[in-house]
């Protein structure tokens, strides 16, 4: 069963609160559209390391990735360091948890 969740709002997953990952620049709805999109696949990794399929959460971390990339490859200089922070974000959710053998997916 599908629920409705509130993109821009933190989300309980796996008994821990998961803040979104991004918002909106603007008003502009591509702007709105593109950093709800972003968050559900953020939400969709947490919800797949919460079931332990890092398998999938590599997936789904490795398409977070490459939409903040793309986001802020136009940036100036002065916010590399949002982008850093959001990428280690990403990198700490996915290393954090313990599993057995099973690596994620390079």
């Amino acid at each position: 069963m599908v629920r409705q969740i509130s993109v821009f709002e933190a989300q309980e997953i796996g008994g821990k609160t998961v803040l979104p990952l991004c918002e909106p620049v603007d008003n502009d709805n591509i702007s709105t559209s593109v950093a709800a999109a972003t968050n559900l696949l953020w939400f969709a990794m947490h919800i797949a390391l919460a079931k332990g399929d890092r398998v999938e959460a590599g997936k789904l971390g490795r398409m977070v990735e490459g939409i903040v990339e793309i986001e802020v490859e136009d940036v100036p200089d002065k916010d590399q360091t949002d982008f850093d922070d959001t990428m280690k974000l990403i990198n700490d959710a996915l290393e954090g948890v313990d599993d057995d053998d099973e690596e994620l997916p390079d």
